[in-house]
């Protein structure tokens, strides 16, 4: 199993704590970007990973590999942006 590291407590507690069938039971009321989020749980769902929170603070290379990631530096852009 892979583990995707996130400095987003957001996305960490939703995947998580499972929250996004919650969301889906209830409708997605109040959700933004539920196009994404269905995205994110196929993936989770798809590839069993798990994800663990980490603080900025503590991600120093977060940012750049973030950036090259986004400007298709790897050959692709499949970075979710949130």
């Amino acid at each position: 199993h892979a583990v995707i590291f996130t400095d987003s407590k957001s996305i960490a507690n939703t995947i998580k704590f499972n929250w996004l069938d919650n969301w889906k039971s209830q409708g997605y009321k109040g959700i933004k970007d539920i196009d994404l989020w269905t995205q994110v749980e196929s993936l989770f769902k798809l590839s069993k990973a798990k994800v663990e929170y980490i603080p900025r603070r503590l991600n120093s290379e977060a940012d750049k590999f973030s950036k090259l990631a986004r400007d298709g530096v790897y050959g692709y852009r499949s970075v979710i942006h949130f």
